[in-house]
């Protein structure tokens, strides 16, 4: 048994996260299993990584006492935090170890370990810890007994502190040394306890701060690793290179400089051997993606070109990557095109992947192609030849059969890669899915038993990782070798997601592998720093997932719990999204991962998750509810304090207006709560709708109950606003009447803008009429811009409403489709300018949007508003310099479109540091970019962030190749290699093919 344990998540203050326990475990695994000298089985060894004290009970007790024999060699090992009660007693500690309670929540040595020992029918026993304090076991330890029965070898004495590994995913110097030990200590024919102990004293030496001990009970020696194995421990060259972790070679970068392509024949060809060489620049995971979408769209622009291309690459996944694309792009030209290239689809190895991307490409109505190109990809598999490349295609084919025929296994594969066209090509090609099916998997064994030793872990791990999520009882003859997970090198090109995903598809087959193929996503995630990415599958996984099968529930979860220690932004976000999508199904779980964000943050989603969680589970409900609470109440500022309670009463009322009402009552301020009132009613009307009276009947005898009653009706209008108009019938003052409706005129707005304008011309008074106008009349602009500007005469030319009535004549001048009236309105707009109230903030925004409205028709005038604009935003205090710098930004891309120049004096005017900085300007530059396009490339030097200079360039390409194309091209060029660039490039190429289509 292998006990890691790395975080303490009731105490990390008292026991900080340790960096070794995990790869501890996993080199121990490694070397005890090991083909060559170890002596365990795979199947015998229980890794524990991170188990709460409970359940490392329950453990211990099993592998001590449940079916051992006296023939047995039993090995504990431990790495993690080691602490000493007030007696000088050893207690290991667990996930939810605290110092301050150490006896009832760690493992006790003496009554949880060295009981069980006692206990043990097992004649060796051999106890490893490596922790501070180790040595204390039973005191200090005496290193000169030698015997067979019990041993203990720990890492440090009893008052020595042991040294955590400083690098993340390496094990501890005392592991490291211990099973170095294991593999390369001199010995004859075994390996014993004592030799290797002696191997580790030499090893770190006696000078250190903690120095190893080593304790035996009994007689004779026992054994821990084997040397000169006997023959019938020999095995095949095969399963030995199956079981070592060797690392596989990457796929190799196909530089220009390594590869031969033909030479350009004019300018398409030119931009299409630029394109490929950006492409084949690119890191090893990121190349086939871009070669794919190069050849997709580059064999439509020039075939032959291509198809030489094609002839010089290598067979890699690069080629791979770039035979799919090609023809998958051009079979949508017709089925003649794929005739012509027949010989990519009886190329090995790569003519099933051909056959199948030929298929995506022809699409809907070439059925009758589609299926003869199907049933070729089957003949080719009788004498398929074992590689990785014809076993990826031949497992495609697998599953393109078992999602055609059953819309279970249909939901789990990639829409993108099986599409309808692709499966219903399937159905016509193989009628009999019954008789196919065997067929087809008993050629895909066949295969892999053919392949080439070198690649076979990797061809293995591939075939089981795709399979899994359909057969994951099939997958397992793939994934398990000699009764072993295949090493975790065999998954180098598993992606987290997809390891996750096979994991829980293995679940219910055999949750050992399950538990291990999860550890392997583990490393991976150590490997390359992306704990937010294996967080994210493991919840993903868990949304998709059977509701009832709660083992894999729990072993996800746990998983996540496990990464959530880190606590940063992003996985804060990510347990939150999870929390509100889990909850409607799995609310409990919602439950268990908002109590893993901390503080304060829970609260930004708790309303929509009790909202999804009350009708499937109201008890879990209720307690994420009052989880939220104590949050809430807890918060010391006093307006924080209300907007906390505001979203917490909102929770409640999911399933409790009587605790939504105690949260309200308890609120501070008087507009804290009308807003309250608003988001519970809102609430309940949508889940409780007889509840209304029920709420209003509720409401405090304090305060002013018609304003509260008022905005339980506005909440109503936000979910039902016709109900809302009848409940406003109610209400004697006009004001509060006026209020809710012009709530009715919002909510009916987007989806019946004619009933919103009728709803309007209703509200009189001055402080809700011109709101609720102006709101349905721009709402009705696309559909109908004349009743939109009759609405918009109507809305008062007080102060408060002058601004929105300017802002309706801008928006409907834009849409009419006489440019006589719209000129006249326009004119009407530019006069009552002159009458706005002496708000600097107004008046550059509706100044700018007359302006914005005039550049359709008189350039001149626009440009004389935008200076009036830009003197108004140049007054504005600096109290509001974050407002300045946004009507800045905003009038530097309404100049872009009619003074360019001017829109590049004004981005150097800008503050760089503001916060929208970078995006503005890429507005600006693509509005301008027909215009000049030579000052657009040049404003791209102003956008400080390089991806975002990257995208812009990109973008700005895209805009400039119809009408600037040599400039496109030059900018396009200049990106650095890489995918952005290949896509560019392209783009100007079938900008190029389509102004000279004969070229």
């Amino acid at each position: 048994m292998l006990i890691g344990n790395a975080l303490y998540l009731r105490d990390p203050a008292g026991l900080p996260r340790l960096r070794g326990p995990g790869a501890d475990v996993a080199a121990l695994y490694e070397a005890l299993t090991d083909p060559v000298v170890g002596l365990f089985e795979p199947d015998d060894i229980h890794p524990l990584l991170d188990r709460p004290v409970q359940e490392l009970r329950e453990h211990l007790d099993r592998f001590f006492l449940d079916d051992v024999t006296r023939d047995d060699t039993l090995l504990l090992y431990y790495s993690g935090h080691g602490k000493l009660d007030l007696n000088g007693r050893l207690h290991l500690c667990a996930l939810d170890s605290q110092t301050s309670r150490l006896y009832s929540t760690s493992l006790r040595y003496t009554a949880d370990i060295e009981a069980l020992i006692e206990q043990s029918p097992a004649a060796s026993i051999v106890t490893v810890i490596d922790s501070c304090h180790s040595g204390a076991f039973r005191g200090e330890v005496a290193i000169t007994a030698t015997g067979r029965g019990r041993c203990v070898m720990t890492s440090a004495g009893a008052d020595q502190l042991a040294t955590d590994e400083a690098r993340p995913d390496s094990p501890s110097p005392f592991t490291t040394a211990f099973v170095e030990g294991l593999r390369r200590a001199e010995a004859n024919g075994h390996l014993t306890a004592q030799q290797l102990y002696h191997y580790i004293e030499r090893t770190l030496g006696l000078t250190g701060t903690a120095r190893p001990q080593f304790r035996f009970d009994g007689e004779g020696s026992i054994v821990l690793a084997r040397r000169d194995a006997g023959p019938a421990e020999v095995r095949t060259e095969d399963e030995v290179a199956i079981r070592r972790s060797v690392t596989p070679q990457p796929i190799p970068n196909l530089a220009p400089s390594e590869l031969v392509l033909p030479p350009a024949r004019d300018q398409t060809t030119n931009l299409l051997r630029c394109a490929l060489e950006s492409a084949l620049e690119e890191d090893a995971d990121q190349a086939p993606i871009t070669v794919f979408e190069f050849f997709r769209r580059a064999g439509v622009l020039d075939e032959h070109w291509c198809t030489q291309a094609l002839n010089g690459m290598p067979p890699n996944e690069i080629k791979e990557a770039a035979v799919e694309g090609f023809v998958q792009g051009i079979a949508v030209l017709g089925s003649d095109r794929i005739s012509r290239k027949y010989s990519l689809l009886t190329t090995w190895p790569f003519s099933i992947t051909a056959r199948i991307a030929a298929v995506r490409g022809l699409g809907d109505g070439r059925v009758n192609m589609a299926s003869t190109l199907l049933r070729g990809a089957a003949d080719e598999t009788k004498e398929m030849d074992g590689d990785r490349f014809s076993l990826r295609g031949l497992t495609t084919l697998i599953l393109a059969l078992l999602a055609a025929n059953d819309t279970r296994f249909a939901a789990k594969v990639d829409p993108e890669q099986f599409p309808p066209s692709l499966l219903l090509a399937m159905r016509a090609a193989f009628t009999d899915k019954e008789l196919w099916y065997p067929v087809l998997l008993a050629r895909l064994r066949e295969a892999a038993r053919k392949t080439p030793v070198e690649t076979k872990p990797l061809a293995l791990a591939e075939v089981g990782v795709r399979l899994a999520p359909l057969i994951p009882g099939v997958a397992l003859e793939f994934l398990v070798q000699d009764g072993d997970l295949l090493p975790y090198s065999a998954f180098a090109y598993a992606s987290l997601s997809d390891l996750v995903a096979a994991a829980a598809a293995v679940h219910r087959k055999d949750p050992s592998y399950s538990y291990r193929m999860l550890r392997v996503a583990n490393r991976r995630m150590h490997a390359d720093s992306n704990d937010d990415d294996l967080i994210e599958a493991l919840l993903s996984q868990l949304q998709e997932s059977d509701p009832a099968d709660s083992a894999l529930h729990e072993l996800l979860l746990h998983e996540a719990e496990l990464l959530s220690a880190e606590d940063d932004d992003d996985t804060v976000w990510t347990l939150r999204h999870y929390a509100e999508e889990l909850a409607g199904t799995l609310p409990k779980i919602a439950e268990r991962l908002l109590l893993l964000t901390e503080h304060d943050s829970m609260l930004h989603s708790i309303e929509d998750t009790c909202l999804r969680a009350a009708p499937v589970d109201i008890e879990a409900a209720r307690r994420m509810a009052a989880l939220a609470e104590r949050t809430a109440v807890a918060i010391s500022d006093q307006k924080a304090r209300d907007r906390a309670k505001s979203r917490v009463a909102t929770a409640y009322a999911a399933f409790s207006v009587n605790d939504a009402l105690r949260i309200i009552n308890s609120m501070y301020q008087e507009s804290s709560i009308s807003v309250t009132l608003q988001y519970v009613a809102a609430v309940v009307a949508k889940t409780a709708p007889e509840r209304i009276d029920a709420l209003i009947a509720g409401l405090p005898a304090s305060g002013d109950l018609d304003d509260q009653i008022a905005s339980i009706y506005i909440g109503v209008a936000k979910v039902d606003p016709h109900r809302a108009i009848k409940l406003a019938s109610r209400l004697q003052n006009d004001f509060d009447r006026f209020s809710v409706l012009g709530n009715v005129v919002e909510a009916l707005a987007p989806d019946s803008p004619a009933a919103a304008a009728e709803v309007a011309r209703g509200i009189e008074g001055p402080h809700h009429r011109g709101d609720a106008l102006s709101t349905a009349a721009l709402a009705l602009v696309p559909s109908d811009p004349e009743a939109a500007e009759a609405l918009a005469r109507q809305i008062p030319r007080g102060n408060s409403d002058l601004d929105k009535k300017i802002i309706a004549f801008a928006t409907v001048a834009r849409c009419l489709h006489s440019s006589k009236r719209a000129l006249s309105l326009l004119s009407e707009a530019e006069r009552l300018l002159d009458e706005l109230p002496d708000d600097e903030m107004t008046k550059a925004e509706v100044t700018r949007l007359v302006g914005e409205a005039y550049a359709a028709f008189d350039t001149s005038k626009a440009a004389r508003l935008f200076t009036s604009a830009e003197r108004h935003a140049d007054a504005i205090e600096d109290s509001y310099k974050d407002y300045r710098s946004g009507d800045l930004a905003d009038l530097m891309i309404a100049w872009a479109t009619v003074a360019p120049r001017r829109s590049e004096e004004l981005a150097q005017k800008i503050p760089s540091e503001w916060s929208h900085y970078d995006l503005h300007v890429k507005k600006a530059i693509l509005a301008m970019a027909d215009l000049d396009p030579r000052r657009a490339e040049r404003m791209l030097l102003l956008i400080q962030n390089e991806n975002q200079r990257i995208r812009a360039r990109s973008d700005l390409v895209k805009k400039l190749s119809q009408t600037s194309p040599a400039r496109a091209e030059s900018i396009a060029t200049s990106l650095p290699n890489g995918h952005n660039k290949t896509l560019a490039l392209l783009t100007v190429a079938e900008a190029s093919r389509t102004e000279n289509p004969t070229a």
